[in-house]
């Protein structure tokens, strides 16, 4: 049984976008869209809706080799960004799927609105093959790979979410040929730790499916 959410989404303004990050935020493709995922205009093989008996998710397919739609990535410019801090979220829980014949290393990036690059430094490995898994991403935990900002800056203007197959920590994703399934995006909570104490930092500031 699908994963059911109320999922809010803020209707405004940033960074050029005409949504926000919110928490209880939900995406479960049940409109049959890839709900503004993408893998760039030049890119042959974008991120689209698969619906398997009553539920619907987004499949990412790559190439390998070089050029647009070689690498496994796909990334989010409007729901998904905004400021983290905050809508007091901390961690990104979602189901994934390999559907392919390459084992993936699925990790988070994250763009922040001066430039700075980061990227989650867990990641989950996905056997290729493999069933539907759960997994939850602490976005507290990054590195940053371009930029000098604090974590705390770097979540208080994300202008772009990417979820990539890359063994190393990298924002950009490993050239592989690859098949991708996700589903239910949503803001989660990450282990006790580092996330919590961010937050609470933070405030103190600013005031399965199946």
């Amino acid at each position: 049984m699908k994963l059911r959410v109320c999922a809010a989404l803020s209707i405004g303004l940033f960074a050029g976008s005409a949504f926000a990050i919110s928490a209880g935020q939900l995406d479960d493709f049940e409109s049959g869209t890839a709900m503004q995922w993408s893998n760039g205009p030049s890119s042959p093989n974008q991120p689209f809706a698969v619906q398997e008996g009553d539920n619907w998710f987004v499949r990412n397919i790559s190439n390998g080799g070089s050029g647009p739609g070689s690498r496994m990535v796909l990334f989010n410019r409007a729901q998904w960004t905004g400021n983290y801090v905050s809508a007091g979220v901390s961690a990104l829980t979602m189901d994934l799927r390999n559907s392919g014949d390459t084992d993936l290393h699925i990790r988070l990036g994250l763009l922040a609105q001066t430039g700075t690059r980061t990227a989650t430094n867990q990641a989950y490995e996905l056997s290729a093959g493999s069933d539907w898994t759960t997994v939850t991403f602490d976005i507290t935990d990054l590195t940053i790979l371009f930029g000098s900002e604090t974590v705390t800056d770097i979540l208080s203007g994300v202008i772009e979410m990417r979820i990539l197959s890359s063994v190393s920590v990298d924002y950009q994703a490993d050239a592989i040929a690859g098949t991708l399934d996700v589903d239910n995006v949503r803001t989660g909570v990450p282990a006790p730790g580092a996330g919590a104490l961010f937050l609470l930092g933070a405030a103190g500031a600013t005031r399965r499916r199946r």
